[in-house]
């Protein structure tokens, strides 16, 4: 029923459609569609447009049945009228349509040979594809750069060998066709270079520098290259491209680059001034100056010294100054160094450090500040050039002086400075000790009353002096020097000098006082009875019968306040009366006190005469012919009997049994002033001489014993 129908819709739909297209009414199939010429290298196209449908293509080249396509391959060079053919259209209709393909042979490409390559190789610009006219060629492929029509043989040997296109399109029947070559790159040895650093300075040191290279076997070139060495002076300043070249087996060759820069040194001079380039061991740190550029100072430029002795040079690399010292004598080499930022250079000049001569300054004595100035001679070596100096020093051209007081005391540095002929000076100092003089003084108005009488005084004590243990001189000072004697000198005041000599620093101090002496009080004493007097009126002696009285009365001058009996036994006084009654022998001490303070002494020495008591002792019992001596006491004076005498002893020599008698007198002064008498008389008895007998004699041996005995005596000798 389907069937039937389709004639109508067919022409319903061709009314439709031709009411629309502007076709012809007479015509059924359609097909529009335009295209382009084909080339027979090129792929089957789809065939699509006709109408109505559905409907058949055919003609030269259609293949397929749907969808239906044009191979140009297979239609071959030429234009092509290919059809459709709409199934659904009926007479009058027309069922098919036609369009025209042109198919069109490619052009003939080829490409000459390519390669190899190494891989390190710049980009190459490709070459040899034909035609090159008449048309668009270009290459491709990989590592081809399609716009530049360069391969690039870095894109390495692992991938190798790659395919190189040359692809050219006809102008005139815009068919493209292409040619294809591979191209093998080969992989090169890699070089290397080491051991440069990339800059020197041009006194690097060491100046060759051994390079290290690989693989073995390659070239190294380069300025200042020898062997295997880079020479810096023989390249000289200046960028340097060091390279080494290396070739393999495939001739792939590797370029190893060491960019060099050998740099200029810095200008520097050095030039050190006289007076810093001779100098003294001993001399003081200074700076070193005549260098250029002068500046900018550590660390951009700086001294060294060069020494046989390290570590110690005598330089300050920091401070710029030089030190001598005992270990830099001699020649010293002094190096300047100046950095410019890269590259530091160096000048060379020397300092001589010349020997100081030996000097002794000899220890001073130690002088007193009240010493004369003496020379000064304690420095060796000696020269008229030589110098002293400090405190007390006079003088001058060679001569000095040393003044104590001018120094005065403590201690002071003195100095010597000699001069050698190298012009090197050397000072050595020495302390020298001024000593004080001892501070000495009599130690006024404490002294004592010093009296005309006053016996020995020690003025060596701290009453008189401060300090002690001096030396004095002057009237009536005794031989120790310590000692005076007023009583040699009498009134008046008398200058005394006491020098004291310090034991410990030797220094001597002296000062004079003026003592005076003051006189004594003169006192006459007047006695009842008469008193016997001593050289000295106030030591006087009275005689006195026991029980008598003594009276004494006194004039003094000058003037006494006190006449002073010390013991006053048995004693009054009224007024300047001294009554003294004592009953035994008695001294009376006496001071007689001045209105100067100056005392007289003495003595009032009262002998009491007791009575008479005689008394005869001696040897009253004697042998016939023998004498004795009979002595008589208890009386001041004797007066014997028989035989007649005025001793108080007797010798006699009785022959018969005989009494002696003696009166004893006491009386004061032997001159008839008779106190008492006594009497008294003793018997001697005269014993007759023994008659003495012994044994007849008798004969012994030797050795045998006898008893011998004597008669008639009372003992035996």
């Amino acid at each position: 029923m389907r069937k039937n129908l389709s004639p109508y819709i067919l022409a319903v739909a061709a009314l439709v459609f031709g009411f629309f297209t502007k076709v012809s009414a007479q015509q059924c199939a359609t097909w529009s569609t335009t295209y382009p010429t084909q080339c027979t290298n090129g792929p089957a196209i789809t065939l699509s447009g006709g109408l109505p449908i559905p409907g058949v293509y055919f003609g030269p080249g259609v293949i397929g049945t749907g969808p239906y396509q044009f191979s140009p391959v297979t239609a071959g060079v030429g234009t092509h009228k290919i059809g459709y053919t709409a199934s659904g259209c009926v007479p009058p209709f027309k069922d098919t349509a036609y369009v025209f393909i042109t198919v069109s042979a490619p052009p003939t490409v080829t490409l000459g040979a390519l390669g190899p390559y190494c891989e390190n190789r710049d980009s190459v610009t490709l070459s040899g594809g034909s035609p090159t006219t008449g048309g668009t060629g270009y290459y491709y492929g990989s590592g081809v750069n399609s716009s530049s029509g360069k391969f690039g043989p870095t894109i390495g040997a692992a991938g190798s060998p790659y395919a190189i296109n040359y692809s050219f399109t006809s102008a005139a029947s815009g068919c493209t066709n292409l040619a294809q070559r591979v191209v093998t790159i080969n992989p090169v040895t890699l070089a290397s270079i080491s051991g440069l650093d990339t800059a020197y300075c041009s006194n690097h040191s060491p100046q060759t520098i051994a390079v290290s290279t690989g693989p073995v076997g390659g070239t190294l070139t380069g300025p200042g290259v020898s062997g295997s060495n880079f020479n810096i002076n023989n390249a000289g300043v200046g960028f340097h491209d060091i390279k080494y070249y290396y070739t393999n087996t495939s001739n792939c060759t590797d370029t190893a680059h060491a960019l060099v820069h050998v740099r200029a040194l810095p200008t520097v001079t050095l030039g050190i001034p006289g007076p810093q380039k001779f100098v003294c061991e001993f001399d003081g740190p200074y700076g070193i100056t005549g260098q250029t550029p002068t500046s900018p100072g550590w660390p951009s430029s700086w001294f060294t010294g060069k020494k046989s002795q390290p570590p110690f040079n005598g330089v300050d690399t920091v401070l710029s100054t030089f030190d001598p010292d005992p270990s830099l004598v001699g020649w010293n080499v002094i190096i300047f160094h100046y950095f410019d930022g890269v590259c530091t250079n160096t000048k060379k000049d020397s300092i001589l450090v010349n020997e100081n001569p030996d000097v002794v300054l000899n220890p001073f004595p130690e002088p007193c500040v009240n010493d004369d100035p003496f020379p000064m001679n304690q420095g060796t070596p000696s020269s008229s050039t030589a110098t002293y100096s400090g405190s007390g020093v006079t003088g001058g051209g060679g001569v000095y002086y040393f003044n104590p007081s001018l120094a005065g005391a403590g201690t002071h540095t003195i100095t010597y400075c000699f001069t050698a002929t190298n012009g090197c000076e050397t000072c050595v100092s020495q302390n020298i000790k001024v000593n004080p003089i001892p501070s000495v003084t009599f130690n006024s108005p404490s002294f004592p009353v010093l009296c005309e009488n006053t016996g020995e005084v020690d003025l060596n004590t701290s009453t008189y002096v401060s300090p002690t243990n001096g030396v004095f001189s002057g009237p009536g000072i005794g031989t120790n020097g310590t000692s005076w004697y007023p009583m040699q000198l009498g009134p008046g005041s008398y200058n005394i000098t006491y020098t004291y000599v310090d034991t410990a620093t030797g220094c001597e101090n002296a000062t004079t006082q003026s003592l005076t002496i003051y006189p004594t009080p003169k006192v006459k004493f007047t006695t009842n009875p008469t008193a016997i007097l001593a050289p000295d009126s106030m030591r006087i002696k009275i005689k006195l019968c026991v029980g008598d009285t003594a009276i004494l009365d006194y004039t003094s001058s000058p003037p006494i306040f006190a006449l002073t009996v010390l013991w006053p036994n048995n004693y009054i006084q009224n007024g300047n009366t001294h009554t003294f009654f004592p009953d035994t022998n008695f001294v009376y001490p006496m001071i007689a006190s001045g209105n100067n303070g100056c005392v007289d002494t003495g003595i009032v020495d009262i002998e009491v005469i007791q009575p008479a008591e005689a008394v005869i002792t001696g040897l009253t019992n004697i042998c016939i012919g023998d004498s004795t001596t009979l002595v008589a006491s208890g009386a001041t004076t004797y007066e014997w009997v028989s035989p007649v005498a005025n001793t108080a002893s007797v010798t006699v020599v009785p022959t018969i049994d005989t009494y002696y008698e003696v009166v004893a007198v006491s009386d004061k002064d032997g001159n008839g002033d008779v106190c008492s008498r006594d009497t008294t008389a003793v018997e001697v008895r005269v014993n007759p001489l023994p008659l003495i007998t012994a044994m007849l004699d008798t004969t012994i041996f030797l050795g045998d014993q006898v008893k011998l005995k004597a008669f008639a005596g009372v003992s035996y000798i």
